[in-house]
């Protein structure tokens, strides 16, 4: 049996028929050449993994075998995955003989994955035809598949003028195993073709008669686009059939489309003017000057030329004359327009010998100050006006002390700022010729035919207060029983119209008239006083009202006095005008430095402001100006804090 395969030893013993025997040994070898039967697993189909072109862990089952004496091994060939397609898994058997066979097995794998689409949107722009041709690979965006992508197509690949805007189109993919997926894009057909628009050659006309222009009509350009003209519309020049000026007049059209493109062209209209001015002339007399010399201006002779246009130039054969041509002088008098044409006429010109009848006029001037401050820092311009049948002129200044003419002009405008303080006299010079005013400096150099008008008297002043000084102390004791006079020094040119003041908190003036400079304030209240020194330009005499000056006056700049008691240091508190329509002034000041509250309180008690709340320093006066002219009439209390002190003061709000 199938355990005895391989060569055996068998032993043939023959025996006779008494029995006897007689054996040999052979070798009987038993073979196995019947091959194994095997049957493979039935056929199986699979899908492809997800985004792969192939199939893993595809489950095949098992082949079944048989063998006469046993089957040693089954094997196969099946491979770990499994393109997409059909694959033949081959299975063996073999038994221990070395017999073998085989069967196979048919493993499907399906590509049932569609592919990956993604669109883009796309702008397509029409052609000179109005036509937009697309592909599919412009709305691609990047579309995948598992196995690989066979084509693209589109729904709509071809736009015109009708498809404006935007238009869906769809993209659709097809796999290399047929699958497909497809995506809609958004497709903005653009047009942005320009039209296109001829002009008219450029036109060249003459002027119609009596016109400065021509009428002009033309045809309208004509224009054409890849879809359609929208409008055509003139954006420059007069237009068809209007009157064009003289010149070159640049006409413009815009033509546009219904997408909104546009294009512009233009043309010119030069119109040309030939027709002649009319020259038309007068007569006309030249009055020679004494220096037997006479002109004549165009202007003389024209007697209401005119011309289509405009007349530009006027010229005449003869403008100037001498004593050579007394009496009667033929001129041509020509007249030209701006394009060059011209005419011409004659004119009888008599020339008459000279005559001097020169009128130096009346002046006369509405500035009420002639009496002027100089350095006051007031307009001091002087304004004087001529009347008469004066011609040429020239107005003078003229120094009263001297009889010279410090200054002329044809103005008549002066500003004694720029002259030495006196009289003065404004006077008008009046020349028969220009020439005679040619190199001549002042009026009083004129020589030939002039005359001289009436005169206006001016004064000036030259004012200076002065810087004052003094060597005593600002700050004096009243009663401390030691004699307390001040002396002050102007330190400038005060000139002899000056005088002293000493003025108190409220302006009045104490010590006034004073020439000295000298002033004793033993005897004054305790306060802040103003030392100041006045400069009159013209002193009336008499008391002078510092507080309240009139004329002209000019002031320094003041030096401050405080006037104190000695004997109780204590802080002062006071205010002025008392009563007042509104407006008050407070001032304090304390012996030594120290906070200060200071405030403003109606009879009542009620707070109405706080006016100092800070530390106040020894030996400064502080000023405060309240503004009460809201509060009702009454009295109202300053009240200040100063350390361990209280002081009040009364003031009434009275209108």
């Amino acid at each position: 049996d199938c355990s005895n395969a391989g060569p055996n030893a068998v032993t043939l013993t023959v025996e006779d028929i008494a029995g006897n025997q007689a054996s040999c040994v052979a070798t009987v070898t038993v073979e196995d050449n019947i091959d194994p039967s095997i049957t493979a697993p039935a056929d199986v189909t699979a899908s492809a993994d997800a985004t792969l072109c192939s199939a893993s862990g595809v489950v095949l089952g098992s082949a079944s075998a048989s063998d006469n004496c046993g089957v040693d091994n089954v094997s196969d060939d099946a491979p770990a995955t499994f393109p997409v397609g059909t694959t033949t898994v081959t299975y063996t058997a073999v038994d221990a003989a070395g017999n073998s066979s085989f069967d196979t097995q048919t493993v499907t794998v399906t590509d049932d994955e569609a592919p990956f689409v993604n669109c883009q949107d796309i702008v397509a722009e029409l052609d000179a035809n109005g036509i937009a041709i697309i592909t599919a690979d412009q709305l691609d965006n990047g579309s995948t598949d598992n196995c690989g992508i066979a084509s693209l197509s589109l729904s709509n690949n071809q736009f015109d003028c009708t498809n404006l805007g935007i238009n869906q189109v769809t993209l659709s993919v097809t796999d290399i195993h047929g699958n497909t997926a497809s995506c809609i894009a958004a497709v903005d057909v653009q047009d942005n073709q320009a039209p296109t628009i001829i002009c008219n050659t450029p036109l060249d006309v003459s002027n119609i008669g009596g016109e400065c222009g021509a009428f002009v009509t033309y045809s309208v350009p004509t224009a054409t686009d890849n879809c359609e003209v929208d409008v055509i519309t003139q954006i420059g020049g007069l237009g068809s059939g209007a009157l064009f000026p003289i010149g070159v007049t640049t006409e413009i059209y815009q033509v546009t489309d219904p997408a909104g493109n546009l294009s512009t062209c233009s043309f010119t209209i030069s119109i040309s003017d030939v027709e002649a001015p009319v020259a038309n002339c007068t007569n006309a007399t030249v009055q020679l000057d004494e220096t037997g010399n006479g002109s004549l201006l165009p202007q003389d002779i024209d007697n209401n030329s005119s011309d289509n246009c405009e007349i530009i130039s006027f010229d005449l054969s003869q403008s100037t004359f001498t004593t050579a041509d007394i009496g009667l002088v033929n001129v041509l008098f020509t007249v030209t327009d701006a394009a060059g044409n011209s005419d011409n006429c004659f004119a009888d010109v008599t020339v008459l010998p000279f005559e001097c009848t020169v009128d130096g006029g009346t002046i006369s001037t509405q500035d009420e100050r002639l009496n002027l401050c100089l350095g006051d820092g007031q307009d001091n311009f002087i304004q004087v006006s001529i009347s008469g049948n004066v011609g040429l002129g020239r107005f003078g200044l003229i120094n009263s002390s001297t009889n010279q003419v410090v200054f002329s002009n044809f103005s008549g405008v002066f500003n004694m700022e720029n002259f030495p303080a006196g009289t003065y006299n404004i006077v008008h010079a009046s020349v028969a010729s220009p020439s005679q005013y040619q190199g001549v400096q002042s009026i009083s150099d004129l020589e030939g035919c002039f005359d001289i008008s009436n005169a206006i008297g001016v004064s000036s002043f030259l004012l200076n207060a002065g810087t004052i000084t003094t060597d005593g102390p600002t700050t004096i004791c009243n009663d401390d029983g030691v004699p307390s006079v001040l002396t002050f020094d102007v330190n400038d040119d005060v000139g002899i119209n000056s005088r002293w003041a000493v003025l108190n908190e409220e302006g009045t003036n104490l010590l006034a008239n004073n020439s000295t400079g000298t002033f004793n304030f033993e005897l004054a209240s305790v306060g802040v006083y103003r030392v100041i020194h006045a400069s009159w330009g013209d002193f009336p005499g008499g008391q002078i009202s510092i507080s309240n000056p009139t004329g002209c006056v000019q002031f320094s700049d003041p030096i401050f006095i405080t006037v104190e008691s000695c004997t109780a240091a204590l802080p002062t508190l006071s205010s002025n005008p008392n009563p007042t329509a509104g407006m008050s002034h407070v001032q304090f000041s304390v012996p030594e430095s120290m906070a200060v509250l200071l405030d403003v309180y109606d009879l009542s008690g009620r707070h109405v402001k706080t006016i100092h709340n800070a530390n106040a320093l020894e030996g400064q006066t502080y000023r405060y100006d309240f503004d009460g002219t809201v509060l009702p009439n009454g009295v109202y209390i300053y009240r200040m804090t100063a350390g361990s002190e209280v002081i009040i003061n009364k003031f009434m709000i009275a209108r």
